[in-house]
C-alpha cells in the first residue's frame, strides 16, 4: 500500500504583504503554518516544509525545512523538486507526495484523502473549488513527478507539471459553502480569514 508524505509550500515572497513569511501570520491567534499542518491529517509523521531559499521558518512538529531544488527555484516547483529529492531514501516511486500553501488556514477535513486516492490511481491531482484551481494544492505519485520534472524547462511551474501529466481535478465546490483554498496575497484577503476563523 502506498505511503502518503505531506509537504508545505511556505518558500513565496508574499512581496504585498511587505516580504513576510505568510505561514507565521496568525488567524484568530494560531499561525497560519500549524493550521495547514493539521489540515494534513493522514500524512506520515514528519512533514517537509519547503522554505524556498531560507531554511529559518519556524517549523510545526514534527517537520523538516528543505530549500528549493535550484533548478526550479524561481516557484513552487522547485518545492516539488525538493521534497521529492528529499525523500527519495525514505519513499518508493509509488509513494504519494500531497502539498498545499503555507496560507490556506481552512483545508477540508477529507483533504488528503481525496487528492491522495486520486493521484494513486491517475498519478496526479489537484484541488478545485468551482471554477477557480489550485495547482498548488495537488498530489503526485513520486514516480509521476520525476517523469515531470525530467522533461519540464527551469520556467516552469506547477500548473505545466499537472498539464503534462494528465492530472485529475477534484472539485469541494458541492461540499464546501466557502472555499477551503482560500489564502492571504493581501491585507484585505489575511483579515478576511482572521474573521472567517473568528466566526468558526
Amino acid at each position: 500500500m502506498s505511503r502518503i508524505f505531506g509537504m508545505i509550500l511556505a518558500g513565496g515572497e508574499a512581496s504585498r504583504l511587505g516580504g513576510v513569511r505568510k505561514g507565521e501570520l496568525r488567524v484568530s491567534g494560531e499561525r497560519m503554518i500549524d493550521r495547514v499542518a493539521r489540515g494534513l491529517a493522514g500524512v506520515e509523521p514528519m512533514i517537509v516544509v519547503a522554505t524556498g531559499q531560507r531554511t529559518d521558518c519556524p517549523l510545526p512538529p514534527p517537520a523538516v525545512a528543505v530549500p528549493d531544488r535550484q533548478a526550479f527555484a524561481a516557484g513552487p516547483l522547485g518545492g516539488l523538486a525538493a521534497a521529492k529529492d528529499f525523500l527519495i531514501t525514505a519513499a518508493a516511486p509509488d509513494d504519494i507526495l500531497v502539498s498545499a500553501a503555507a496560507d490556506t488556514p481552512f483545508l477540508p477535513s477529507n483533504y488528503v484523502s481525496r487528492l491522495a486516492g486520486a493521484a494513486e490511481i491517475c498519478g496526479a491531482a489537484f484541488a478545485a473549488w468551482g471554477d477557480d484551481f489550485y495547482p498548488t494544492h495537488c498530489a503526485w505519485r513520486l514516480a509521476s513527478l520525476d517523469d515531470a520534472l525530467a522533461a519540464l524547462p527551469q520556467s516552469a511551474g506547477p500548473r505545466a507539471a499537472l498539464t503534462l501529466a494528465g492530472a485529475e481535478r477534484i472539485d469541494w465546490k458541492d461540499e464546501s459553502a466557502a472555499n477551503p483554498f482560500a489564502g492571504a496575497n493581501t491585507l484585505a484577503e489575511l483579515l478576511a480569514l482572521h474573521r472567517r476563523a473568528v466566526s468558526a
